[in-house]
């Protein structure tokens, strides 16, 4: 199943009534109870929902007040994947946009048998899942826009730039340099159309569920690009990303062909050659370094943040961070 409506705008827990649910979900409402929370971009809250039939379920609402928020993540539930059935996305069952004000989204919540994978260690399995649900999205937008013009990214290399120097000095490491090579790199590779689709562009541990004590299925969460665009780019990017910065280095090398080759055989694009397969991996987890190197722009956030970056840095280049 699939969003059914954009019900209208929720921007307070106190707007959400039984009359509401009982429109989104289909179902008489004879009562319900919330349990809010807050994070970094939203708003929360957990909803058990009695029916009339003496059924329950249980739901989850996220309200993101920001403005440059976007719809990206509205048209993720309500309309990108509507037409995909194996779509590995959380049932959803409303969804609305309002410019300048940001979205709200009424989902399944899973918290009873599912959890994301922040603390749960890398698996092959997991690994295949992933490749073999982001084959299937990215199939769905397969090759489906215009490249990319390069020169969009001109001002974010140009605010990376510091950040590769920050990362250079805190770690004594020739960062500086391997950024200016990635961003040429990067600037051709995107004049090229093949292989490009509609991405994710942050598939992290916190926005992969599975279920409890298993590694598949795999659900992706919150796609919520800041700048509110949907991002399209180089395909494999999504599955390099959700791997090469989390997983040790030594596993994920031990692993990443097989993984790969699951993600292009799911994918079944004649004209999408293995070689280039490989060859866009390799420029997609080097791509990965812009990660800790985001951290890095700000020097506050450089020092107080080394934690994080310097974790991913680490899984990305074995030991370039213990210096």
């Amino acid at each position: 199943m699939r969003a059914r409506t954009a019900a209208g705008m929720i921007k307070s827990f106190d707007q959400v009534t039984s009359n509401w649910l009982a429109e989104v979900t289909g179902k008489d409402v004879v009562e319900f109870s919330m349990q809010t929370e807050e994070s970094n971009w939203a708003r929360h809250a957990r909803i058990l929902t009695t029916f009339s039939d003496g059924t329950r379920r249980k739901l989850w609402l996220k309200i993101c007040s920001h403005p440059q928020s976007g719809k990206s993540e509205v048209d993720y539930y309500l309309q990108d994947y509507v037409n995909l059935p194996a779509a590995p996305l959380v049932n959803c069952y409303a969804a609305d946009y309002e410019p300048g004000w940001g979205y709200c989204i009424l989902l399944d919540d899973l918290s009873d048998d599912f959890q994301d994978r922040k603390v749960i260690p890398p698996t092959l399995e997991h690994g295949l899942a992933l490749a073999e649900s982001f084959a299937i999205m990215h199939g769905h937008y397969w090759e489906s826009r215009p490249a990319k013009d390069p020169a969009s990214w001109e001002p974010e290399f140009a605010r990376l730039q510091k950040g590769a120097a920050h990362m250079e000095a805190a770690t004594g490491r020739a960062y500086a340099e391997r950024f200016a090579k990635l961003q040429v790199a990067l600037t051709e590779r995107w004049s090229n159309p093949a292989g490009m689709s509609v991405l994710h562009g942050d598939v992290n541990p916190t926005n992969v569920l599975t279920p409890k004590g298993q590694d598949k299925p795999v659900y992706f969460l919150d796609r919520q690009p800041l700048d509110g665009v949907t991002p399209y780019g180089v395909a494999v990017y999504d599955l390099a990303y959700s791997i090469a910065p989390w997983w040790n280095q030594c596993f994920r090398k031990e692993h990443e062909e097989a993984i790969l080759r699951h993600w292009l055989e799911t994918l079944n694009q004649s004209t999408y050659s293995w070689e280039q397969a490989q060859a866009d991996w390799a420029l997609s987890v080097e791509h990965c370094l812009l990660v800790p190197i985001d951290w890095c722009v700000d020097p506050t956030e450089c020092e107080s943040m080394r934690g994080l970056w310097g974790w991913q840095l680490e899984n990305l280049d074995g030991s370039a961070s213990s210096d």
